[in-house]
């Protein structure tokens, strides 16, 4: 989920982009500049800024897209120092606003030289690329300081497009959804990106203003730029869930903001919302009987629990035993003759692709994991607990503290193996290296293999080279390799994170940030929210294996990172069902506003198992909360 609470400065920042953004429908042109091919002809004609200077503005691109061509490969491969490099060499002093010193490679000096005078547009692309290669590198500062000076400065038309560009990557990237709500609408307004249409701009400001808290609604509102406080308030209406209620308001939004930009999707979702009311009775397809019967048990007591709860509900509920037919198809056209509307189910992957293949838009399915090949049908959602969502997210959150080599840790066989490809795919797009992949088979080769990919091993053999040519013993201590700055720990359970924490710190780690899914996180866990533990808390030591989890900064279920009690996990499920048992009850409020998710509405939902939405597969990607361990306790962030 986006953070949407911002400080002072992110508030100035997000009302300079909005201020931007609502001077007018186009950006101004920009002053003529004396390296802008036909300067002169505008200057002798009284300085008019007219179309003359928008081709002057895509002559000037097409120059800078050969000048930087080199720079913008290397950057696309993720080599930033060649992207440095194959700066202009006119302009190689500003070598130091990427932070590069040849001297000291690793130099974290990330300085801006001003110019006395206005600089030119290529000496301003420059400093373009200079912080987009300073975040390559991991120096966000640099990162950050470069473009807020670019912000300040007068830019092409072009260039500012860029720059835009550039700080919703960058809000993507920190899930900073106030400042991504700000530039998607400055930048839809400027008529979008290469890299992303004005639709595509309005998609990612619709995404981002569904996860504002209400301060952040509040500043962005104060402009009373009227098209943003639409998308606005549309988002707020997101969380009613009552479909009665939705269709009313969605009406209401539409009478007061004629004309908008979001009307077809307001119109979409009233009418969504106006089919979700129609739903009377849900079929559960889940196995009872069989070796999944626990799964299902935990899955139908998560599910009764919600409904029961729901105080608005007007639907019935049928349970079938999926176990009882000779297939899933079988089993949905046995709920759609006894009357459902929607059916939930079922929870095997072939019998999710069987379903798929059987399922009509009369009556519409829920189903509990995903298709084996990425099956998708339009009246097919999928909603699981896929844990390589969690690994794509690790990713992006390591990569935006900053962390470019990494060790990855993770079990042998087939899931490891999906975790990993999983997990590598999406930290390569992003620009990070995997510099070292310990694989374990079994609890006694934890250590080898740590200290295999460590180097440690290489460290210990040069120390024996190096002994017979001292007349005297030496002392020597073993080093681990220097190329690393984080660990993406994925074990499959806690035990497995419990024994591997305290291994990486006996083995020269322990300076390394570790990153891990929700697996590892220990069936029982005290959870507190970091601002409301006392001092006096923090400094009890916790006892028992939980305290061996202390410093790994895990992905947890918001039920989790919230502490909050499953209503019904007593009675229905039973130890190690807690998350089953969320995700029925997580089943239980989709099935309710199935037709208000479908992908086409970009409709998000915070579950007990995860922040989701739908993507065009009809698959539920899972957003988790990120926490971090600490003396015991696990501190929601």
């Amino acid at each position: 989920m986006g953070r949407a609470s911002i400080g002072a400065k992110g508030i100035a920042s997000a009302l300079a982009v909005l201020l931007l953004a609502s001077c007018a429908g186009a950006p101004e042109a920009p002053p003529p500049r004396p390296d802008f091919p036909g300067a002169e002809r505008d200057a002798a004609a009284g300085g008019a800024t007219g179309p003359s200077t928008l081709n002057a503005d895509d002559a000037m691109q097409d120059i800078d897209a050969g000048l930087f061509a080199a720079t913008e490969a290397a950057l696309a491969r993720g080599d930033w120092l060649a992207a440095t490099l194959a700066l202009p060499a006119a302009r190689r002093p500003a070598l130091r606003d990427t932070g590069y010193d040849s001297a000291k490679p690793d130099s974290p000096r990330a300085r801006i030289a001003p110019t006395a005078a206005a600089p030119s547009t290529t000496e301003l692309r420059i400093r373009f690329y200079a912080a987009r290669i300073a975040l390559l590198r991991g120096d966000a500062p640099a990162h950050s300081r470069i473009l807020e000076e670019l912000t300040a400065r007068a830019l092409p038309p072009r260039l500012q497009q860029d720059l835009l560009q550039q700080r919703l990557l960058r809000a993507e990237l920190n899930d900073d959804a106030a400042e991504q709500a700000a530039l998607a609408f400055a930048l839809a307004q400027a008529g979008g990106h290469p890299q992303r249409s004005p639709s595509a701009c309005l998609d990612t400001l619709w995404a981002a203003a569904q996860n504002l808290d209400a301060e952040a609604r509040a500043v962005l509102k104060a402009r009373q730029v009227r098209a943003l406080t639409g998308w606005i308030d549309l988002a707020a209406l997101r969380g009613i869930e009552s479909a009665a209620q939705s269709a009313e308001q969605l009406a209401a939004w539409l009478a007061a903001y004629p004309g908008h930009a979001a009307t077809p999707l307001a119109s979409a979702l009233q009418e969504a919302a106006r089919r979700d009311a129609l739903t009377r009775q849900l079929a559960l397809l889940l196995p009872l009987s069989g070796p999944l019967a626990g799964a299902g048990d935990a899955l139908v007591g998560g599910f009764l629990a919600a409904w029961y709860a729901d105080t608005d509900s007007r639907v019935a509920v049928d349970v079938l035993d999926s176990r009882r037919f000779a297939s899933a198809a079988e089993g949905y056209r046995a709920a759609r003759e006894r009357g459902a509307s929607l059916v939930v189910g079922p929870l095997d992957k072939r019998q999710v692709d069987n379903i798929i293949a059987a399922a009509d838009t009369a009556v519409p399915v829920l189903a509990l994991n995903r298709a084996s090949g990425g099956g998708a049908h339009p009246a097919v959602l999928k909603l699981s607990l896929a844990p390589e969502d969690e690994a794509q997210q690790l990713a992006r959150i390591a990569f935006a503290a900053g962390r470019r080599r990494a060790l990855l840790v993770r079990p042998q066989g087939a899931w490891g193996e999906r975790m990993q490809s999983t997990l590598r795919a999406r930290w390569s797009a992003l620009g990070g290296r995997l510099s070292g992949v310990a694989i374990y088979a079994g609890r006694a080769g934890y250590s080898n293999a740590l200290r295999a990919a460590l180097a440690l091993d290489t460290s210990a053999a040069r120390a024996r080279r190096l002994g017979p040519l001292f007349p005297v013993a030496l002392e020597t201590s073993e080093r681990r390799r220097a190329d690393l700055d984080a660990v993406f720990l994925l074990t499959r359970n806690s035990a497995e994170a419990r024994a591997f924490k305290p291994l990486l710190d006996y083995h020269y780690a322990a300076d390394l940030p570790v990153y891990a899914l929700s697996t590892a996180l220990p069936t029982v866990v005290s959870t507190v929210p970091s601002a409301t533990l006392s001092s006096a808390a923090r400094e009890r030591r916790a006892t028992g294996a939980v305290s061996d989890l202390d410093g790994i900064e895990v992905l947890a279920m918001p039920w989790r990172a919230a502490g909050l009690e499953l209503p019904g996990l007593e009675a229905h499920g039973g130890a190690g069902s807690d998350a089953l048992h969320a995700l029925g009850a997580d089943a239980y409020r989709l099935a309710r506003r199935w037709w208000r998710s479908r992908p086409e509405t970009g409709l998000r939902f915070d579950g007990l198992t995860a922040h989701l939405a739908a993507d065009r597969s009809g698959s539920f990607q899972r957003t988790l909360n990120l926490t971090e361990f600490d003396r015991g306790h696990l501190l929601a962030r």
